[in-house]
C-alpha cells in the first residue's frame, strides 16, 4: 500500500509515477512511434544487441563458446581414440575371422558384429555423456543469470537437435568403422595371420 511505502521511504509520494517496461520482439522504432503519438515518451531503450555487447553477456558468451570447443576437441579426441581401439584390435580380430571364415561366418555377419561392438560402446558414451552435461546444466543454470534481479530467469533447454545429430553421426562412426575393419579383414594375408598368431 501506498501509505506502507511512505513509511518505509520516510517520505511523501507525491511526484511518484510507476514505470513500465515493454518488450517487443521484432524492430522497436513502429512500436515508439505508436508510443509517441499516445503521449507516451520512453526514457530508455534497449535493444538486445546492445545488452548481449555488455561485458557481463560477452564473458558469458565466450565461457560457452570456450565450452563448445572444448566440447569439438573432446570428441575429436574420442574419435581418435576409437581408431586407436580399432587398431589394437585388428591383430587378434584377424585371427578371429580367419577361423570364423573357414566355420561358416560370412562377411556380412562379421561387419554388423563389428557394427554393433563400436555402436554400443558409443551408444554408452553417447548416454553417459548426454546425461551428465543435462544434469550439470541443471546444475548450474540458475548461477548463469547474468540479471538476476529481472524476470524471467535463464531458461534450461536440452539441445534435442544437437543430441539428434550426435546420434546420427556416432552412428555414421560405427558404420564407416566397420566397413574399414572388414575391408582390412578381407585384405589380410590369413596364412601370414595365422603364422603371426602361432
Amino acid at each position: 500500500p501506498r501509505d506502507a511505502l511512505e513509511r518505509l521511504l520516510d517520505a511523501p509520494l507525491q511526484n511518484f509515477r510507476p514505470s513500465f517496461q515493454i518488450w517487443i520482439r521484432g524492430d522497436h522504432r513502429p512500436v515508439l512511434a505508436a508510443l509517441e503519438a499516445e503521449g507516451f515518451l520512453p526514457g530508455v531503450v534497449s535493444t538486445a544487441a546492445e545488452i548481449g555487447s555488455t561485458p557481463r553477456f560477452r564473458s558469458l558468451s565466450w565461457v560457452f563458446g570456450f565450452l563448445q570447443a572444448l566440447g569439438i576437441l573432446v570428441g575429436t579426441i574420442a574419435a581418435a581414440a576409437l581408431l586407436l581401439y580399432l587398431q589394437s584390435r585388428q591383430r587378434a580380430r584377424e585371427v578371429s575371422y580367419a577361423l570364423a571364415t573357414r566355420m561358416g561366418l560370412s562377411r556380412r555377419s562379421h561387419r554388423r558384429s563389428v557394427g554393433a561392438e563400436l555402436a554400443g560402446m558409443l551408444v554408452v558414451a553417447f548416454v553417459l555423456g548426454a546425461g551428465l552435461a543435462t544434469l550439470s546444466a541443471a546444475v548450474v543454470n540458475a548461477r548463469t543469470d547474468v540479471l538476476p534481479g529481472l524476470p524471467p530467469g535463464p531458461l534450461l533447454r536440452i539441445p534435442l537437435p544437437l543430441f539428434g545429430a550426435v546420434a546420427l553421426a556416432l552412428a555414421l562412426v560405427a558404420t564407416v568403422g566397420a566397413w574399414a575393419v572388414q575391408r582390412r579383414a578381407d585384405r589380410a594375408n590369413i596364412a601370414e595371420v595365422m603364422r603371426l598368431a602361432g
